[in-house]
């Protein structure tokens, strides 16, 4: 992931930048609705990049934050709040011996070689009925426009439709509570733990 290790430095400043605020805050805010309340959970943030969700979580209330990423700029970037737990490994190699009533994954599942494992990580670190809150790219339009900005920077990435995501959901232990398309090109599933 040499691109996001690059990229991590300004990956904050270029977030609040129009037009990605705008996406990114359209996300967010179905993302914290699809999550439920927080307030007092641990989190664990699996892709946190350089930590805009795992600080969302924690200005609605959660105790600590898990973040987990791969890239070791992306977590350097976190910063040294004591909230937050910064993890730097691949998510398939995820073992943290714990388990957590909230998991987001943002970000995370059109990167990954197989979404099968990271979603099977996933509940490996849920307790029956914890809630997961995902968000993937759309396989539209617009989720093309998404795709060939990645091939530009060297990334080949995954899109989704909502019948392949909900068979993947269901064999590797997670149930769909609700999803929402949040325009143009995302897709957002709140799922509990089976």
């Amino acid at each position: 992931m040499e691109y996001f290790d690059q990229a991590a430095a300004n990956y904050n400043a270029a977030s609040q930048r129009w037009p990605w605020s705008w996406l990114r805050g359209r996300e967010a805010r179905a993302l914290l609705e699809l999550s439920g309340d927080v307030k007092g959970a641990d989190v664990l943030d699996l892709g946190s990049g350089s930590g805009y969700y795992s600080l969302l979580f924690l200005n609605m209330g959660a105790r600590h934050v898990t973040a987990v990423d791969s890239s070791p700029n992306m977590i350097e970037a976190l910063g040294n709040d004591v909230r937050i737990e910064t993890v730097n490994t691949d998510v398939e190699n995820l073992d943290l011996k714990k388990r957590f009533p909230v998991i987001v994954c943002a970000g995370l599942l059109e990167f990954v070689a197989d979404a099968r494992i990271t979603l099977l990580v996933a509940r490996e670190h849920a307790d029956k009925g914890s809630a997961m809150v995902v968000l993937v790219p759309c396989d539209n339009f617009w989720g093309a426009l998404y795709r060939l900005f990645h091939r530009c920077h060297g990334l080949d990435i995954s899109l989704y439709r909502p019948t392949s995501f909900r068979a993947l959901a269901e064999t590797t232990g997670w149930m769909i509570k609700e999803e929402r398309r949040v325009w143009p090109f995302t897709y957002e599933f709140g799922m509990r733990a089976k």
